[in-house]
């Protein structure tokens, strides 16, 4: 019973494992955190092109075609890095 218990509990821990590989979920996160659409190519010499958050009727935020959804870094008084 113990060694069934066992390798349960290992399948589980190897099931989840490939769950965070994808990239980041922000749809929901932008609801309550500052987020941007910025251009998905990046440019070496300076910051990257921005455009206004699409929402959707479903409260998700999305960009778009050719911008990708990113958090906004902040400091501790909440102003844009």
């Amino acid at each position: 019973m113990i060694v069934l218990s066992l390798l349960a509990l290992s399948a589980c821990g190897i099931v989840g494992r490939d769950t965070a590989k994808g990239p980041p979920q922000l749809q929901l996160a932008c609801q309550t955190v500052e987020c941007d659409c910025r251009a998905a190519n990046e440019s070496m010499f300076g910051d990257r092109k921005t455009t206004e958050i699409v929402w959707r009727r479903n409260g998700d935020a999305t960009c778009p075609a050719g911008y990708v959804l990113e958090r906004v870094e902040v400091d501790f008084l909440g102003r844009r890095r």
